[in-house]
């Protein structure tokens, strides 16, 4: 474990750095007198840029490493941390996020480094430890982001500290990251090239169903903080605690994974993601007639413990099924699917708030999670019959 705790801690510092000032964004742009439409096409639009750049830049670490990739994407994050801190209108702001959309792939990268420097018979407890790690970020930085946001001049402290969480993340990346060559037969094609080998019919399945989690996540970003404040009044500190709460349940599924790991065995990868699918739909279904705070909180137990685990489930699928010379490709390809899923939801979630409410977004969500559970299913059944 040690040989690769680094991953562990560049997930950490990553999300860190975007809970702590994420909680406070859309207030932010609600100060400068942004409608709820234009923050939801914001979002949009930056999953938008992830879609066009994610197997880009992945082909790109395939080719030249994870390393460079990683130190560019966090030195681009440094200065438009930086920056946000100095932003006093809608715009400016905007366009630093777009940004971040096109130059930011922290996430896939890290993951792909579990593949590059993992072995197989770990991976699957790496994943579930690194989730752990990430919603343990979620536990910490959201608490101290709701309270600073609360200061005067707060999202200007916040800025500075993503910034600095970034400038760390470098540090580790730059000095702990082994620069490690791709072995590949095809270092002279191009991108396109690169894409077009990839066996699409194939990953279809592990796609679709990253883009139903991922409709499921995105359902829960715009949705919950809305109905934390405006449903329920808590107010930003009080935010931060309830998401550190809700975190804490993805750490302890997270380590357990790893417990868990020879009673995961038994199962192929599609039976266990029907089934986390399955309680990730009920999750949502029960979420969407929660009658008041407390019942809501507890619906949130399955969700975050399917998400964990739906997770970790998919990026085993991954990484048992690809290649070294194409991971960092498949991995820009599942970011590009998220940010279609992240692209669509938000405003879709916005207008069926805005006619059935909270509940109307929650049971997008578990129709989402059923889609997901039901192609499992049929993959199940078909790995049976062969």
């Amino acid at each position: 474990m040690k040989s690769f705790v680094f991953i562990y801690i560049i997930g950490f510092l990553d999300i860190a750095s975007l809970g702590t000032i994420m909680p406070s964004f859309n207030r932010r742009l609600r100060k400068f007198g942004a409608t709820h439409f234009q923050i939801t096409l914001l979002e949009s639009l930056f999953s938008s840029c992830q879609f066009i750049t994610g197997p880009i830049v992945g082909t790109l670490s395939d080719r030249y490493g994870r390393k460079p990739l990683l130190l560019l994407s966090m030195i681009f994050s440094i200065f438009a941390f930086f920056a946000m801190g100095h932003c006093y209108v809608y715009l400016s702001i905007a366009v630093i996020r777009l940004m971040l959309g096109c130059f930011k792939h922290t996430q896939m990268l890290g993951k792909s480094l579990i593949g590059d420097n993992v072995p197989k018979s770990l991976q699957l407890s790496t994943h579930g430890k690194l989730n752990s790690v990430i919603s343990l970020a979620f536990m910490i930085a959201p608490v101290y982001g709701g309270y600073i946001s609360e200061y005067e001049n707060g999202f200007y402290y916040l800025s500075y500290s993503s910034g600095l969480l970034c400038v760390l993340n470098a540090i580790v990346i730059a000095f702990c990251v082994p620069t490690k060559k791709i072995e590949s037969t095809s270092q002279n094609k191009n991108i396109f090239q690169h894409l077009k080998e990839v066996d699409w019919l194939e990953y279809w399945p592990l796609f679709f169903m990253k883009m139903m989690y991922t409709t499921t996540l995105s359902v829960m970003m715009v949705s919950f903080i809305f109905v934390l404040g405006e449903t329920y009044k808590l107010t930003p500190s009080q935010v931060g605690c309830t998401i550190s709460v809700n975190s804490s349940i993805g750490v302890c599924t997270g380590f357990a994974v790893a417990r868990l790991e020879p009673f995961f065995l038994k199962y192929n990868s599609f039976k266990k993601c029907f089934f986390s699918f399955i309680l990730l739909f009920f999750g949502y279904l029960c979420l969407s007639f929660a009658p008041n705070f407390m019942i809501f909180m507890l619906c949130l137990i399955p969700i975050s413990t399917a998400g964990t685990l739906i997770d970790v489930f998919l990026n085993q699928i991954l990484s048992e099924t690809c290649k070294d010379e194409n991971r960092g490709t498949l991995e820009g390809a599942m970011t590009s699917s998220n940010s279609i899923a992240r692209s669509i939801t938000p405003m879709v979630t916005g207008m069926a708030m805005d006619i059935y409410g909270s509940s109307g977004a929650f049971l997008i969500g578990a129709l989402a999670a059923i889609s997901a559970a039901i192609l499992a299913k049929f993959f199940d059944g078909k790995i049976k019959r062969s």
